[in-house]
């Protein structure tokens, strides 16, 4: 699997020397986007193994930061780069992980699509990463999690949110958040079943995919409540 996708790295690297040549810039941009998942799939395939993902999340950041400069060098509108707004919550969470600042794109271009149904769970990954990042994050909570589960397929997602906002809230709490992370866990398990995770990217751990990646979000609320349980989720490394 860490193969397989290292080989698709090699060829995006490839395929966009030959497009940056031919200024075919937009396509660029959406491969470094493709081409930082796949870092982000093989740092967390890494953990699962019991092995540090730092190496491959580091190189993530690093790609993250060619995206920028594709945004900026060649004045990229909010088309090109549309649909690919939620990578970098990504590299928000990875950012945090490592405690690595990064630069972002203004919330303009990256923040997208939450204005509909079927990607309230993008908003709601907002309001996660503004708690982690030490911004208000309740207001608006509520009402993304009845848009997110008016239906049925996303159901687990809606309670997958609403579990990790508790966690949050508990803070200090050192019982309900033992409870609650127990809680979590068996949500991101029910995902091996799950329409709505399954038909996500590998790093979501949806279908077959649930037993060989963790939860990153779990992983970094976890760290932002200082859990000292243990589980497969939990961030365990150090640089």
């Amino acid at each position: 699997m860490i193969a397989n996708r290292r080989l698709q790295l090699n060829n995006i690297i490839t395929a966009n020397a030959l497009m940056v040549a031919q200024g075919e810039h937009e396509q660029v941009y959406q491969n470094l986007c493709v081409a930082l998942e796949k870092e982000f799939e093989i740092a967390l395939l890494y953990w699962r193994q019991g092995k540090s993902p730092i190496e491959d999340m580091k190189a993530a950041l690093t790609t993250s930061q060619k995206m920028l400069a594709a945004i900026v060098d060649w004045r990229l509108n909010d088309d090109a780069i549309m649909g690919y707004g939620d990578v970098w919550n990504l590299v928000r969470y990875i950012s945090y992980l490592l405690d690595l600042p990064v630069k972002l794109p203004e919330d303009g271009l990256s923040r997208i699509r939450e204005d509909k149904s079927q990607y309230a769970d993008v908003a709601l990954d907002y309001h996660v990463l503004d708690a982690l990042e030490g911004r208000e994050w309740r207001d608006g909570v509520t009402e993304l999690l009845e848009r997110l589960a008016t239906k049925k397929r996303q159901m687990l997602a809606a309670e997958t949110f609403r579990t990790y906002f508790d966690l949050l809230d508990a803070l200090g709490e050192t019982g309900q958040v033992e409870t609650l992370a127990g809680v979590a866990d068996i949500n991101y398990k029910r995902r091996a079943n799950d329409p709505f995770y399954g038909g996500g990217p590998a790093y979501m751990g949806g279908g077959p995919d649930n037993i060989y990646v963790i939860d990153y979000r779990l992983a970094a609320i976890l760290k932002y409540l200082e859990w000292e349980g243990n589980m497969i989720h939990k961030w365990n490394w150090c640089d």
